[in-house]
């Protein structure tokens, strides 16, 4: 071992003197291949490190083809004048020795050894402020030792380093690097300019002189640099491609498979021609259960907590660390544990080798999540609201992967514990496009495939139930919350035949507590859409349900609907008995949420009363809550009723600024219904700042989509009111003919990017 050889080495006989020539001043780095593109922080965080006394050696370190060499010669270029003894880079590919590597250091400076290499290495560099780059060091990491002793007994030598793993010594500075910065999409600010995007374009170029990146293509690019991770070898690669294929075709072939990233260029070393080459060769490095570890946590799409790693893949502690180690998985800032996306998808067709442990870690994947969604869900409603919404969220793309994986196993058990809780995180985060593609997806699987339940499955809602009864009784709950979430983005049609179907099922089954929640429901469709009597008898009778069972949190959300059913009546002293009662209840449980959107019904009531400081006070102190708890609906609903609170006060600015912030918080939450009401309240404003026509626009948009409500549209048509008395009869015939299908999407949109400053 190197430890022993050093040992008896010195043991042997004393160092043999030696005269050292001094080093090159200006020793030549390698000329790149392509410019060097983004990397700035690390560029950064290594010219830090390396001006810093205390830091001897920067290891560099990532998954192959991450662009560790570019990085390493870049700061070494950036960073020569600190060193006037030399900058020198050795090359370490294919050296697997203590023996080699000095061989090769000694070799890369061009200088003949006198004796033992790692004594005459020493001596060279004793008093040298020198910085020598060592590049791909992973296949020799016994020769730590000897990079130790160097730095021991040499007085101003630093090292930077490029490796696959870490060296584990106790100087080593560590960096880990993953892929190049990619914007979300084309509209983000300078998106071009992302070193991704450049690193594309770049070498497109080398291959196709006329590439231009327009609009459309631009898409397309960023769509590629996503799907590699933004990994440069693999955008090089897929680059490359562009002689003969177009950008979307790229991606066609990307989504498929990786196998098109390859090259077949002479002067591309070998460990670089394939994605798939780089990541076989640190396969074949991995122990056998580092091995099994890597590719069942595959299925961690999204990364993964050390609890679900460890419960799903049986990962311990220490093989996850020396994992991290190899850079094949990274541990980000909130304790997540991330592997590249092109890594992930090797290490999946690893898993489907192995299809008994590929079907086991699958299952036991759908067991943690929808037993995860029962246990934070049942805390939605509590004084851990906010702690499960933050993991609920965190979570929620492996969520959505587990409910899939589980309706195709037919897991209905686990399905049905994870009910409750997927309605309750979609409800209270505004993610009612998520949620109710996920109860869909449920129920028409139910509907065409029904399949026979597990005979441990005998218990779904509240009694005993035959096997055949328990998919009806699981179809229904969720065609329950489905509707409910529907009627949030103004779909009343579909949600209130859900509703129904669903209530006449849980009658059947005496299902009681989920009767009740349904009643309530279909009283909020009946709410949303005007009908007041409806509403008014079926939220009393969902109230009176809730009280029966003693569900709390049910009474409370009773209460709230019904207090702003009595607001819109005008009976405001019954409204202020019936929302501070609610309040009273969900403050009571900790359920901040709901508490919070009891106070924006309460600060309605004092608008509606004339109270209008109070109710400016109260709006603006739970807007702040709303914010807090990250609930943009919830805070759109607030920032709108304060808009109306500022026209009523004649100030038609600070109207202005709470609509267009009520405008973006609904459009992210996809409320249909509240955005048109938004894009009602904005379009007084513009019609009383004398711009008939923009606001007889809106008014129309507002008039023609059936999911407005009752009061949106009266806005609407006091709108059209005054711009039929302020406009010319063909002025006015013109804009309602140009304003005739438009969609609140495109209206909206157009009014964000007006005002963008």
């Amino acid at each position: 071992r190197l430890g022993e050889r050093g040992a008896q080495s010195r043991r042997a006989s004393a160092p043999v003197p030696v005269t050292v020539a001094p080093a090159a001043a200006d020793t030549a780095l390698a000329a790149p291949a392509t410019p060097f593109f983004g990397r700035q922080r690390e560029l950064a965080w290594i010219a830090a490190a390396v001006a810093d006394p205390n830091c001897r050696l920067v290891t560099i370190v990532g998954p192959g083809g991450m662009g560790k060499t570019r990085l390493a010669l870049q700061a070494a270029q950036s960073n020569r004048s600190d060193f006037p003894d030399g900058v020198h880079h050795i090359s370490l590919v294919g050296v697997t020795t203590t023996e080699r590597l000095l061989t090769a250091i000694t070799d890369g400076l061009g200088i003949a050894v006198q004796g033992d290499p790692e004594t005459y290495l020493v001596s060279y560099f004793h008093a040298q402020r020198a910085l020598l780059v060592l590049d791909n060091i992973e296949q020799a990491l016994a020769a730590a030792d000897a990079l130790a002793r160097m730095l021991r007994e040499t007085q101003q030598l630093k090292l930077l380093v490029t490796s696959r793993e870490r060296l584990h010594i106790q100087d080593e500075w560590v960096l880990d690097i993953d892929g190049l910065e990619v914007p979300d999409d084309a509209y983000a600010p300078d998106a071009a300019s992302y070193s991704a995007i450049q690193l594309f374009v770049q070498r497109a170029r080398r291959v196709r002189s006329n590439f231009q990146l327009g609009d459309e293509d631009l898409a397309s690019v960023i769509e590629i640099c996503q799907l590699v991770d933004g990994m440069p070898l693999a955008i090089e690669l897929a680059a490359a491609w562009v002689r003969v294929l177009s950008c979307a075709e790229i991606i066609h072939e990307l989504e498929q498979s990786m196998g098109l990233l390859t090259t077949t260029l002479r002067d591309v070393p070998e460990r670089h021609r394939s994605i798939e080459g780089v990541f076989t060769q640190a396969w074949e490095r991995l122990a056998p259960e580092e091995r099994q570890t890597l590719r069942r946590l595959s299925v961690f799409e999204d990364g993964t907590p050390r609890a679900a790693a460890a419960q799903v893949v049986g990962a311990s502690p220490v093989v996850l660390a020396a994992l991290a180690d190899r850079a094949l998985i990274r541990r980000d800032t909130g304790g997540r544990y991330i592997m590249h996306e092109l890594l992930r998808q090797f290490a999946a067709r690893k898993l489907a080798n192995h299809a008994e442990e590929q079907e086991a870690t699958w299952r036991k994947y759908c067991e943690y999540y929808m037993a995860l969604l029962e246990r934070r869900g049942g805390e939605l409603e509590g004084p851990h609201q906010r702690a499960a919404l933050q993991e609920l969220g965190a979570e929620f793309d492996n969520i959505q992967d587990a409910w899939t994986h589980a309706i195709a196993q037919h897991l209905h058990h686990n399905l049905a514990q994870g009910l409750d809780g997927l309605y309750r995180f979609c409800d209270l985060r505004g993610w009612y496009q998520d949620g109710t593609a996920m109860f869909r997806q449920l129920t028409e699987a139910l509907a065409q495939n029904p399949a026979p339940t597990s005979p441990a499955l005998h218990r779904v809602g509240e009694q005993q139930t035959p096997g055949d009864q328990q998919r009806a009784i699981l179809e229904a709950r969720a065609q329950a919350r489905q509707g409910a979430l529907l009627c949030w983005v103004g779909q009343y049609d579909e949600a209130q035949a859900l509703l129904e179907q669903a209530l006449a099922t849980l009658r059947a089954h005496d299902c009681a507590q989920d009767e009740a929640a349904t009643i309530n429901w279909m009283g909020m469709v009946a709410y949303q859409r005007g009908d007041s009597a409806a509403a008014e008898q079926l939220l009393g009778a969902g109230l009176a349900a809730n009280q029966q069972l003693q569900l709390h949190s049910g009474v409370a959300w009773s209460l709230d609907m019904l207090g702003d059913l009595a607001s819109d009546q005008g009976d405001y002293e019954r409204a202020r008995e019936l929302l501070n009662d609610s309040i009273m209840r969900s403050t009571a449980l900790g359920d901040q949420a709901s508490a919070a959107w009891s106070l924006s019904g309460l600060g309605r009531v004092l608008m509606l009363s004339g109270e209008r400081e109070e109710a400016r006070q109260l709006l603006e102190e739970n807007g702040a809550l709303f914010r807090s708890l990250s609930d943009p609906h919830g805070l759109a609903v607030t920032l709108a009723n304060l808009g109306e609170l500022a026209l009523e006060s004649g100030d038609t600015t600070a109207a202005r600024s709470y609509y267009l912030d009520a405008l973006h918080q609904a459009r992210l939450v996809y409320a249909i219904p509240l955005v048109l009401d938004v894009l009602a309240g904005y379009a007084t404003v513009l019609s009383r700042e004398g711009a008939h026509e923009r606001a007889l626009d809106l008014a129309i948009t507002v008039l023609e989509n059936p999911a407005s409500w009752r009061e949106s549209v009266a806005w609407a048509e006091q709108v059209r009111a005054a711009a039929r008395a302020a406009m010319p009869t063909a002025g006015m015939f013109g804009t309602e003919l140009r304003a005739h299908g438009h969609t609140w999407e495109d209206v909206s949109e157009a009014i964000l990017q007006s005002n963008q400053s």
